[in-house]
């Protein structure tokens, strides 16, 4: 049957509206809505792309290899050549996902900061090229995360190491704690394992800090001018000052009222804290208290104290990668504040009747609340909190595991790793 000549230009015209509109909807997949469509989790094309990614280093401080790429495209495996920086370092696994570093940073490690949809497809289906990711310079130091590893000896719990003067971590120790080399292999099983091998509890941990706070109390005695109660525990002292905001301001200064902000999954403080150390001095500060915090944010206190009262932004990843092999230094989000005057971070350090003294000549101190249990009451919390003599170095160590020794033993180790 054919059509009147009529009919004709009106189906030529229904047609080209109907390739006008094809066109302008595949204009706005394509390049309007590109990158968001490329970014979705359920892109396979964005899955597979990430086969032939050769990811970007993760250094430490001294250039050296926490992780690197190895292999060709369509074979690439993630390499992790120091096993022990696995709780910060994190994985990268095509079947599991990321964590750590690796997944904070991803877009950095991944190229995807520099290449967009187009760039990729010219790299990828056109020259055949894999497409590099950029380098990370991190704070951290091989020897000295090893040697936090090396102190906690398999037993359960977590060492940070600060430079005070700086902020840079150097040591982020968690135990127990797995191989990332094995992952894909033992995912699984760390999964179903009742200890958290995959939970970083230097940074993730939550604690009842107890005595841990006794140094901060003490500061407040001091820098308001008062006698320092000789021979009290962190929640006796807090009882004799009472309802007294100088405990919630000296919180606030030490940056214990806040996320430690480093690209990584850290525990966050309670939203009511304010309220908790308000009302509650005694149950906020005891053994048993409701402030509960990781190593990562307690290292403030012995950090200030040796840093003369001042409290520098704790740094993690210090340079990103430029795409002619250099690096480029990262701006960092916060600036020091005076958290304490010199004088009495001073005073706080030499006072006899406080702890802090005691790490003169190498020696480390422990914070051991002895009386207080996990929630499940099988398993005991100690704390070591300190520096070094000269002042280089500070740590906090948290043990819950009752078949540990001392904290102040691992201290000791720790300290006679240092460089």
């Amino acid at each position: 049957m054919r059509l009147p000549n009529h009919a004709i230009p009106r189906l030529m015209g229904i047609l080209a509206i109907a390739f006008a509109l094809t066109a302008l909807f595949t204009g706005y997949w394509s390049v309007i809505r590109s990158e968001q469509l490329q970014a979705r989790d359920d892109n396979p094309r964005l899955q597979l792309a990430d086969l032939r990614v050769q990811r970007g280093d993760i250094l430490d401080r001294n250039n050296q290899l926490l992780a690197t790429t190895n292999g060709n495209p369509d074979t690439f495996q993630r390499h992790y050549p120091v096993v022990e920086a696995a709780p910060v370092v994190g994985y990268y696994s095509f079947t599991y996902g990321s964590a750590g570093l690796e997944a904070s940073y991803n877009a950095v490690l991944s190229g995807q900061v520099q290449h967009n949809f187009w760039s990729s497809f010219w790299q990828n289906d056109t020259l055949h090229l894999p497409n590099r990711g950029l380098a990370i310079r991190t704070t951290l130091d091989t020897r000295i995360q090893r040697t936090a590893v090396f102190a906690l000896n398999g037993y359960k719990g977590g060492v940070i190491v600060v430079e005070p003067a700086s902020g840079a971590i150097l040591a982020m120790a968690s135990s127990p704690s797995f191989d990332p080399n094995q992952l894909d292999a033992t995912f699984e099983a760390l999964i179903a394992d009742a200890d958290s091998p995959l939970v970083n509890r230097a940074a993730q941990g939550s604690y009842p800090a107890g005595n841990a706070l006794a140094p901060l109390i003490h500061a407040v005695y001091l820098n308001f001018q008062q006698v320092v109660p000789d021979g009290l525990d962190a929640g006796s002292m807090a009882t004799l000052l009472g309802n007294d905001s100088r405990l919630v301001t000296m919180l606030r200064d030490f940056g214990l009222l806040e996320a430690v902000d480093l690209g990584l999954l850290v525990n966050a403080p309670n939203p009511n804290a304010i309220a908790m150390v308000e009302a509650y001095p005694p149950q906020a500060f005891s053994s048993r208290g409701l402030l509960r915090y990781s190593p990562l944010q307690l290292v403030a206190i012995p950090a200030v104290i040796a840093n003369e009262g001042v409290r520098e932004p704790l740094q993690l990843v210090t340079h990103l990668g430029t795409e002619k092999g250099g690096f480029q230094t990262k701006p960092q989000a916060q600036s020091a504040i005076s958290a304490l005057p010199s004088s009495v971070a001073n005073e706080v350090f030499r006072d006899p009747n406080s702890v802090f003294h005691l790490v003169q000549n190498g020696l480390a101190y422990e914070y051991a609340t002895t009386d207080f249990r996990l929630p499940d009451d099988t398993q005991p919390i100690a704390w070591s909190i300190g520096f070094s003599a000269d002042k280089r170095y500070a740590w906090v160590i948290v043990l819950e595991d009752e078949f540990a020794p001392s904290a102040e033993q691992v201290a000791a180790l720790l300290l006679k790793g240092l460089p």
